[in-house]
Parts: structure tokens; sequence; C-alpha cells
């Protein structure tokens, strides 16, 4: 569809086709703006509703892991303090 024609079907332009580059502009501005409101906006909104529900689960699978740390800890906490002492004497080490 051409400028014109599209500009005539939105009764913005005279018959003559004497309206303003400005005019124009600002019409074309609002056109693709209403095409993207229409078009963009479920894909944004379904993407953002992906997104949340990775990053729910994602979040629920960190809280579980740290759930199974700290119950193991309570479990066996003579061998979860040697563990975190063996890593720090590591890191320690590595460092220097």
């Amino acid at each position: 569809m051409s400028i014109r024609a599209s500009f005539k079907s939105a009764g913005d332009v005279p018959a003559d086709g004497q309206g303003s580059v400005d005019d124009q502009i600002a019409h074309l501005r609002v056109q693709v703006e209403k095409l993207i409101a229409e078009r963009a906006a479920p894909y944004i909104a379904e993407v953002a509703g992906k997104a949340e529900d990775v990053a729910r689960r994602g979040y629920d699978a960190a809280r579980e892991n740290v759930d199974a740390v700290s119950n193991r800890v309570k479990e066996q906490p003579l061998t979860a303090v040697v563990i975190a002492a063996v890593a720090g004497f590591l890191l320690a080490r590595m460092i220097r």
C-alpha cells in the first residue's frame, strides 16, 4: 500500500495530496505505533510470561538445593566442617 493510499484511507491528507511532510511523518508514526501495539504486544506478554516461569523454576531449584545442603549439614555437622575447612585451605593456597 502506498503512503498516499494509506493516508487517503485514513482521511488525513487532502485529495490533492498537499499534506505537509511533517503531517505525513506524524501519521506514519501513529500507524507504526498502532501496529506495534496490535502485533508485538501479545508476543512481548507471552515472552515475559515464559521468562517469569523460567525464573520461578530456577528459584525453586536453587531453593531446593539450599534446603538439601542445609539438611545434610544438620545430619552430618562434623563432615560439613571438615569439607569447609579443606575448601578454605585449598582456596587460600590457590590465591597465594
